[in-house]
């Protein structure tokens, strides 16, 4: 199966972030964002990639080759103006053809434990023109989304159908399965929005269903969301706690009684220092004396932080600076 990976949005809501970077590329525990989605595709045996690039593409391709030429067939879609998620998909058409795909937005961390197989099951087995992963949802945040008994969406937003309050209220996740069928309902040459075809598939009577996660999904669009899902691994909700243990990028403190020893990874304590868990400390940083570090405190790899400074609720990316004095809450350090 070939998939297609949404990458070209500005990513404004992460601003200033992403002024300097494109969204994909955002720091997660010491990788980029988009890696872990692609060791996801990976995993379920895609093996041809599209990936559309518009801002800072030069940052994504160079990314993408380097580390993931090899995994994929890779083919990369810079537009020259944006053309939203459905634009982007039409201007790639001639590589899906004929040909079921799956559709991922960049900026989404999905739970591990998805089935991909399960989900395109049954999607055959309804003859689905398409399948989008929802989520319960009971926050305004996102576009409320509902299914019948059968599984059909009966519901999405103010566009189709009507509220059912007996029914719960879901989330699209970022993922869906799309069959060619799509692109007759997307206009060619200008941009558009996937979301917006699918309801076009509704109103002309194809079958388009939901495929109920049962687990972790959290989508990192905004800085809100951002600072949630790292915190979400620290609190040990988030499955990519065991992928950042494994990475052993990072030493995690979780009880401020527990004694730990910091030598293998590198990380160099003044006198004085007080940690309040949860904090994530990464190799080689070093936390000057009577320095104050948490709760809720992510500290990338070969951060300086000065004497006397305070740190809580706070994402410093790797090679970050801390003066001395410094008080930091809800920040993220990303230069």
């Amino acid at each position: 199966m070939k998939a297609m990976l949404f990458c070209a949005g500005i990513g404004s809501r992460l601003s200033p972030i992403t002024d300097l970077v494109p969204k994909p590329m955002v720091d997660f525990f010491g990788c980029p964002l988009v890696d872990y989605t692609l060791s996801q595709l990976e995993g379920w045996g895609i093996t041809e990639l599209v990936v559309n690039l518009h801002h800072r593409p030069e940052v994504l391709r160079q990314r993408l080759e380097s580390r993931w030429g090899n995994a994929f067939n890779l083919h990369l879609s810079e537009e020259e103006y944006l053309l939203g998620t459905g634009g982007g998909l039409k201007e790639v058409e001639r590589l899906f053809r004929g040909l079921t795909s799956l559709v991922a937005n960049g900026d989404i961390i999905l739970d591990l434990s998805v089935d991909i197989e399960q989900m395109l099951e049954m999607h055959y087995k309804n003859c689905a023109a398409a399948t989008l992963l929802l989520t319960e949802s009971k926050t305004d945040k996102y576009t409320p989304i509902q299914v019948d008994e059968k599984g059909r969406i009966s519901m999405l937003g103010s566009l189709f159908g009507g509220h059912n309050p007996d029914r719960p209220r879901y989330a699209y996740c970022g993922l869906q399965i799309l069959e060619p069928a799509i692109f007759r309902f997307i206009p060619p040459g200008k941009p558009s929005s996937v979301i917006t075809a699918v309801v076009e598939m509704l109103r002309s009577g194809l079958s388009v269903r939901g495929f109920i996660l049962d687990g972790y999904w959290r989508e990192l669009g905004d800085l809100d969301g951002y600072k949630e899902a790292h915190w979400d691994v620290l609190d040990g909700k988030s499955p990519y706690r065991a992928v950042v243990e494994e990475s052993e990028r990072f030493a995690f403190i979780q009880d401020r009684h527990e004694s730990f020893d910091l030598n293998d990874f590198g990380i160099a304590f003044g006198t004085g220092v007080g940690i309040e868990p949860p904090v994530a400390l990464g190799r080689s940083c070093t936390i000057g004396k009577d320095t104050h570090v948490g709760p809720y405190a992510v500290i990338g790899e070969s951060v300086r932080i000065g004497e006397q400074a305070e740190v809580t609720r706070s994402v410093l990316w790797r090679g970050a600076r801390v003066p001395h004095g410094a008080r930091l809450r809800e920040t993220i350090i990303y230069q």
